[in-house]
C-alpha cells in the first residue's frame, strides 16, 4: 500500500510539473449502497444466509486536477455500515447483525473526458466503533462494544465511475456508483479464535465448525452524488511562464 501510495505522488508530481494548467476544487458528498462481509466459509454453510443490508456515508473532497483531464482526489468520508445474517441451529432460526461506523480516507486518481470520470486507487479505513447483537447466543446477545473483535484499521481498493449530473459558473453536481473492496481481513486476531462470538460466525452452543479459519472481507458498493466548487486554478503567465493563482471562478 506504501508503494501504491509513492506511486501516485510520483504521477501527480509529474502532472504538476507538465500540465499547462492546474485547477483545485472542494466540495460535500454522500452516498448509499449495499454491503457484504465476504467469507467462503459462510457463503459454502447452506444453514447461513447474508442479507441485503444497507449502508451510507458522507464527508468532504479536496481535488486538484491537472489540465482537463487528470487529477487526484483526496475523500475523508464517516460511514455506516451493516450486515444482518440469518442462521439456523437445530432447527431454530436465529439473526446476527453487526452495526460498524468507519472514518476513510481515499487518495484517488480520476480521469475525465466528456463529462465523464473514472477512479480508482487505495482507501484507509479506521473502524470507530462497533455493536453485533447475535440472537443465538446464550449470553450477553447484545454487545455494544466489540472493536476489539475486528480490525481497527484496513486498506481497501477503490473503483468508480460517474459523471457531470448539472451545475453553473464554478459549480457543479456529479452522480456516479463507487466500488470498495477490503484487501485486510475484517476479524481481529482475537475475534478470529476460535471463530467464535462476536464475529460474523454464529456463536451458539451446536455452532458449525469449520475446517479451517478463511477472511472476512468487506464488500461496500453505493451510489454517490458530490457538489463540487471551485477554488481556483494556476495558469502559467504570457511572458517569464510562470504558473499565476486565479480564484473566484474555476474551470468548469
Amino acid at each position: 500500500m506504501k508503494k501504491l501510495i509513492l506511486v501516485m505522488f510520483c504521477v501527480s508530481t509529474f502532472f504538476i510539473s507538465n500540465a499547462q494548467e492546474i485547477w483545485l476544487d472542494a466540495g460535500i458528498k454522500g452516498g448509499f449502497g449495499l454491503t457484504i462481509l465476504g467469507n467462503k466459509n459462510l457463503f459454502d454453510d447452506n444453514t447461513y444466509s447474508h442479507l441485503l443490508s444497507g449502508s451510507y456515508n458522507g464527508g468532504a473532497k479536496f481535488g486538484i486536477n491537472f489540465g482537463t483531464t487528470h487529477g487526484i482526489t483526496f475523500d475523508a468520508m464517516l460511514s455506516r455500515q451493516n450486515q444482518k445474517f440469518d442462521y439456523t441451529v437445530g432447527g431454530v432460526d436465529f439473526s446476527n447483525e453487526l452495526t460498524w461506523t468507519n472514518l476513510d480516507m481515499y487518495l484517488l486518481y480520476r480521469a475525465s473526458m466528456s463529462g465523464a470520470y473514472i477512479e480508482l486507487g487505495p482507501m484507509l479505513s479506521n473502524l470507530r466503533s462497533m455493536k453485533q447483537v447475535d440472537t443465538g447466543r446464550i449470553l450477553d446477545a447484545s454487545v455494544d462494544s466489540a472493536e476489539s473483535f475486528y480490525s481497527e484499521k484496513s486498506y481497501h481498493a477503490v473503483f468508480g465511475v460517474g459523471g457531470y449530473m448539472a451545475g453553473a459558473e464554478n459549480f457543479t453536481v456529479m452522480v456516479g456508483l463507487r466500488a470498495h473492496y477490503a484487501l485486510d481481513d475484517f476479524i481481529s486476531e482475537r475475534g478470529g479464535a476460535g471463530m467464535t462470538s462476536p464475529s460474523p460466525y454464529p456463536a451458539t452452543v451446536s455452532q458449525n465448525t469449520y475446517d479451517s479459519y478463511v477472511e472476512t472481507r468487506p464488500i461496500f458498493i453505493e451510489f454517490m452524488v458530490e457538489l463540487n466548487f471551485g477554488i481556483g486554478y494556476f495558469a502559467r503567465t504570457t511572458c517569464g511562464g510562470r504558473k499565476k493563482f486565479v480564484g473566484g471562478n474555476g474551470r468548469y
